[in-house]
């Protein structure tokens, strides 16, 4: 799992859970960590 360490500049930009739903997207607790690298990585900026 990633510490704060490697997280340090870089900020994730990601809907609430409702607007997930909304638009289809399924449980996110559902998804497996390849998914869920995915959504994080195309909602994630460089600062």
């Amino acid at each position: 799992a990633p510490t704060p360490a490697t997280l340090n500049g870089l900020t994730i930009f990601a809907p609430n859970d409702e607007a997930f739903k909304a638009t289809g997207v399924p449980d996110l607790s559902k998804l497996s960590n390849a998914p869920m690298v995915s959504l994080l990585q195309y909602h994630a900026a460089a600062r």
